[in-house]
């Protein structure tokens, strides 16, 4: 992403726009009362993300002039995506990750998105490099590659039981 760079950076797009997504199994969902409201989530068991700084990431929510952050909690911390979505698949608690990885699994039924009109749009991913001039072939190859529409295909590196 790439709002905080050096404005002398070079970006290029290689990405469609994003959005957070909270998302369950149906498994869960049928044991499970469906939140209404993100702050009822408070009361589930959610998978959360630590990140690499040691944090364990909070839920940003907004809707209209509304907006939350929530330090959701669970029986389960994990700091690698593909770890989350697969407790989430094995129907272990509701999870929040971003589109793109979890998308073929809701277009299959595997995973349902809860709150789609509360989470938050991204930008998408943005390769940034510092000058025009002194572009390396290797770099030039990359970012040519990561233009090219089929390489933006999200590709879930999950096995699905």
């Amino acid at each position: 992403f790439g709002d905080f760079v050096e404005q002398d950076m070079v970006a290029v797009k290689v990405g469609p726009a994003l959005r957070m997504r909270v998302i369950a199994s149906p498994a869960y969902r049928a044991r499970h009362d469906a939140p209404q409201h993100p702050s009822e989530l408070l009361q589930h068991n959610c998978i959360t993300f630590r990140a690499s700084s040691g944090v364990v990431e909070r839920w940003d929510f907004a809707r209209g002039l509304e907006t939350l952050q929530l330090p959701v909690r669970g029986r389960i911390i994990v700091n690698d995506s593909s770890a989350l979505v697969q407790s989430v698949l094995d129907g272990l608690g509701i999870g929040y990750m971003i589109s793109g990885h979890i998308d073929p699994f809701i277009a299959r039924g595997e995973l349902v998105s809860l709150f789609e009109d509360w989470c938050p749009a991204l930008p998408g991913f943005t390769l940034y490099y510092s000058d025009r001039r002194r572009v390396s072939r290797k770099l030039r190859a990359l970012s040519d590659f990561l233009r090219q529409p089929s390489s933006r295909a999200p590709s879930p590196t999950l096995r699905v039981r």
